[in-house]
């Protein structure tokens, strides 16, 4: 069996933070921790439901990997990929459904999600879905914007096609919904 352990992000995290840290963590244990609503998910319930710093604390931690989604329909493939791989991982749930007419990629670390060639925009999991729509809803930015999900952290390498892309833009925008 795999143990899961599942709570709204900051009382997944947070509370528990040096267990995860002494006992699943160091011992490399194949534990999976479910946050529901991380970055600002919970939002209207103030700073105690808040989980900005999630992804900051967990992938610092020796042998931790941290998931974060796209969209809705990507949480499939990604929690997938996650249960396939030994030792302890993060999945932080978001909430957003993929645009219309937009085909999801299969699951990696680093996807590619619009092309465009005047600047380089990375997006963490479902802030992705803000870029698409920033770029999609004002016309004169199509095709503007290479964009880019990242959903998983740590990130182990850079991956070549946004390396690329940084390199052909010379410019960069990150949005992120953690610290």
């Amino acid at each position: 069996f795999i143990p899961v352990c599942y709570s709204i992000a900051p009382f997944a995290v947070f509370r528990p933070a040096e267990q995860i840290r002494l006992d699943i963590c160091l011992h490399n244990q194949n534990v999976k921790i479910v946050g529901n609503g991380g970055g600002y998910g919970y939002g209207i319930m103030g700073a105690t439901h808040h989980a900005i710093e999630d992804i900051g604390v967990l992938s610092s931690f020796q042998n931790m990997r941290c998931f974060i989604p796209f969209c809705n329909e990507d949480v499939a493939g990604v929690v997938r990929h996650m249960m396939d791989i030994e030792g302890p991982s993060y999945l932080r749930l978001g909430y957003g459904i993929l645009p219309e007419g937009m085909a999801l990629p299969e699951f990696s670390p680093v996807r590619k999600l619009v092309n465009g060639d005047a600047v380089t925009i990375v997006a963490l999991g479902p802030m992705g879905l803000n870029a698409c729509q920033a770029v999609h809803s004002d016309k004169s930015l199509s095709g503007v914007a290479d964009i880019f999900v990242v959903s998983e952290m740590p990130l182990r390498e850079l991956d070549i096609n946004l390396a690329k892309s940084i390199s052909k833009t010379k410019r960069l925008l990150v949005v992120e919904e953690h610290v």
